[in-house]
């Protein structure tokens, strides 16, 4: 046997550099084929899918949290950013006093140089051991309250001493690749108790840079806001979606809606993000009326509806979208929550691509199925 060179290098990789738990503003989650970024006001934003070739296949460009509640006999919200400069940075704030506080990144199984600063007495889960939980492979959690915004606005009224902690998280190749799990906790820290809950996740998801050919769908069978090209209607081509899904509702309330949200007020200007200026229009909006309290009507039956957009656009038949810069607002509720009580529930971000648009939607609808039906790898003690 040759004698070994201790002076060459060695095949070895050194191991890696022990984790530092530290709040961030902001933290990236990067596995398999996607990227996305987590701040600490709540905001998952610049969500980026990849095809195998590396080519670039839907944005999320800000998506989460919307939350309605009567606590004191008014009106009260706290939700993340929507527009352009309309409303300015989410109402949620991950900022405490005494600080400093943020969002936190940490991967599955990596040693931890300094466990103490994980933040359990905020929240942050633990193993049986006390040391940092992390779910998935790999996860972005952040703690927030609601902070009181500009009078006049949608933000003037925040729901009072509502917590609620997030954990965004995925799994390597080896399980949900093109999943994005985001978990919340929500806790009354109060005396008085919440009610006429109304909780919805809103999501801005663009597939081509031309955000115009944008076009929105809803399963009503899964639960599932999808967006979609609006060229790929009718089987036309090959067909991309991003989607947004309950895996489990809080409470076990049902879901309450699939509402029209417009960019602006360019068209439909009474579903315009423009239009919101007070508390009781996100209530509202939430419960699957305009800004002025109207209901949608389908126009393909006339008929009152709380569920917009749920024709097929594989047949090209039913209530379709039209191609727009489009957003979604899917909710669920009415609930109450009680002094001190914590309701948890997941939803599923996920990208599929099929050859045509009927394809794909078969696939979206099979994968958030059976999604709900594994929550084994969703759902937490």
């Amino acid at each position: 046997m040759a004698a070994c060179d201790s002076t060459s290098p060695s095949s070895v990789d050194p191991p890696p550099a022990p984790a530092v738990i530290e709040p961030l503003v902001e933290a990236a989650l990067d596995i398999n084929a996607l990227t996305i970024r987590v701040n600490n006001r709540g905001e998952i934003t610049s969500g980026r899918w990849l095809t195998p070739t590396g080519e670039n296949f839907g944005t999320i460009f800000r998506t989460g949290l919307w939350v309605s509640a009567i606590q004191e006999g008014e009106t009260r919200t706290a939700l993340v950013y929507i527009g352009d400069g309309i409303l300015g940075p989410s109402a949620f704030t991950s900022e405490r006093e005494g600080g400093p506080f943020g969002t936190y990144f940490l991967e599955r199984d990596a040693e931890v140089e300094n466990p103490e600063a994980w933040p359990v007495s905020e929240g942050a889960p633990v193993n049986n051991d006390g040391s940092p939980r992390v779910y998935g492979d790999a996860m972005v959690w952040t703690s927030m309250t609601v902070e009181t915004g500009a009078e006049g606005t949608v933000y003037e009224r925040p729901i009072e001493g509502l917590r609620v902690n997030q954990s965004v998280f995925a799994y390597d190749n080896a399980t949900e690749p093109d999943v994005v799990f985001v978990r919340y906790e929500l806790l009354n820290t109060t005396s008085q108790t919440l009610t006429d809950v109304a909780i919805g996740h809103w999501g801005d998801f663009d597939l081509d840079p031309d955000l115009h050919v944008n076009s929105t769908g809803f399963d009503l069978d899964t639960g599932t806001s999808f967006t979609y090209l609006s060229d790929t209607a009718g089987n036309n081509g090959t067909a991309p979606l991003i989607a947004v899904a309950f895996l489990n509702r809080p409470a076990e309330s049902p879901l309450l809606s699939h509402r029209i949200m417009r960019k602006g007020n360019f068209r439909d200007p009474d579903f315009g993000e423009f239009g919101f200026v007070t508390p009781e229009q996100v209530a509202l909006a939430l419960r699957g009326l305009s800004n002025t309290g109207q209901p949608m009507v389908n126009p393909e039956t006339g008929q009152e509806t709380l569920f917009a957009f749920t024709g097929n656009p594989a047949t090209m038949t039913g209530w379709l979208d039209v191609s727009f810069d489009v957003r979604s607002l899917l909710s669920v509720g009415p609930l109450t929550l009680a002094p001190g009580e914590e309701i948890s529930f997941t939803l599923a971000l996920v990208a599929v691509q099929g050859p045509t648009i009927g394809e794909a939607l078969t696939d979206l609808r099979a994968r958030v199925q059976a999604l709900q039906a594994t929550p084994s790898i969703w759902q937490f003690d």
